[in-house]
């Protein structure tokens, strides 16, 4: 009770989540679509993971273009990741925040949580480590 909760988008797509009282309509979100609360700092919940997208600057030979910054949709950095779900098989070496990872744009959608962007998506869904940040 109290903790802000973000959640995948797609809970408001069922109307079968919405809950009718006297103070107004709320959602109910099933606990595998919630990503994770914050408790003065965030917490990811089950097996989601929050990854800040790589970004790079177009270069040319002879020009810096500072205002063309290009977002990798399919490479970051994970920053905050939840504990593995029971029966799924860990990365070997396990996943940790820091971690320079690739994953499919298909696997993982953009979030801004408490004011950052983040991809959001499963930890399972990661399918290589590029190195350490």
């Amino acid at each position: 009770v109290g903790d802000k909760a973000y959640f995948h988008y797609n809970s408001f797509l069922t109307e079968t989540n919405q809950v009718f009282t006297d103070d107004g309509v709320f959602w109910k979100i099933p606990y595998a679509e919630v990503i994770c609360v914050v408790r003065h700092t965030i917490i990811p919940i089950g097996g989601w993971c929050l990854v800040e997208p790589e970004l790079k600057k177009l270069t040319s030979e002879s020009v810096i273009l500072d205002d063309f910054i290009i977002k990798s949709e399919t490479k970051g950095t994970i920053a905050y990741i939840g504990t593995p779900k029971k029966n799924w098989e860990e990365m070997n070496p396990p996943l940790r925040p820091g971690d320079i990872v690739a994953f499919s744009e298909h696997d993982a959608f953009e979030n801004k949580i408490e004011g950052v962007s983040y991809y959001c998506m499963m930890a399972n869904r990661i399918f290589g480590i590029y190195g350490k940040g």
